[in-house]
């Protein structure tokens, strides 16, 4: 049990975290190497016997399991790797971060309105504008009498 103030415990605690998942990472992800290799190596057997004479029924469906759980472990190592290429995205950002920040500055600056012509009068000071602005929104929504 670990002690001290909540800010302490949490970062002990997510510290073993840490330690634990690393070996089972480890085990894991190790199995699923070692089982792959395995299952190629059976693969390769069962096709240097095809070579050689007319696979029975049941080698067959034998090399069709093997074939099938290399798609499944080739399936889980794809999305492994897509999971990890997001995480280094989210950590070091994307390349055309860069970009997608000046298209934004750019869009924001264009939508500005820094100056307004008001009666033949150019107005540049930004209090004036917005003061110009509501009175002719209030103009245009207020009820005009007949």
């Amino acid at each position: 049990m670990v002690e001290g103030c909540p800010d302490f415990k949490l970062c002990a605690k997510l510290e073993v975290l840490k330690q634990k998942l690393k070996i089972w990472s480890k085990f894991v992800l190790g199995e699923h190497t070692n089982r792959g290799n395995t299952l190629l190596q059976e693969l390769a057997e069962l096709d240097l016997a095809q070579d050689n004479r007319v696979l029975t029924e049941d080698e067959m469906v034998v090399k069709a399991t093997i074939l099938v759980e290399l798609e499944v472990l080739a399936k889980n190592e794809e999305s492994t790797w897509r999971q990890k290429s997001r995480i280094l995205w989210l950590k070091n950002g994307d390349n055309n971060t860069r970009f997608f920040q000046r298209m934004t500055f750019a869009h924001r600056r264009y939508n500005t309105i820094n100056r307004l012509v008001s009666y033949g009068v150019e107005i540049k000071e930004l209090g004036e504008v917005k003061m110009i602005m509501i009175e002719f929104y209030n103009k245009l929504y207020t009820k005009s009498e007949p």
